[in-house]
């Protein structure tokens, strides 16, 4: 018959353990770098050509390493004319 302590299994506690390690070095190796479009001058007032900042932002992520996102503000309008 298997030991319990306050009604968990030895085998509860391992399996606790070792999920508690593994989120524990997940959390560490994954990182993720979050930039903001309005830090690159990207306006989004439905007048400006938001297209060069736009690029300015793209180009200097890509330089980071790891998981990036670039965010945008919600509900602007942002302009990019071709040139």
């Amino acid at each position: 018959m298997r030991q319990s302590i306050r009604g968990f299994t030895n085998c509860n506690i391992i399996m606790g353990k070792l999920l508690f390690i593994w989120l524990f070095f997940f959390s560490i190796t994954v990182s993720a770098t979050t930039f903001y479009a309005k830090n690159f001058g990207v306006t989004g007032d439905d007048i400006t050509d938001d297209g060069p900042a736009i690029r300015k932002a793209i180009e200097a992520i890509s330089l980071a390493s790891g998981e990036k996102t670039l965010v945008f503000e919600q509900g602007k309008t942002y302009l990019s004319y071709n040139q």
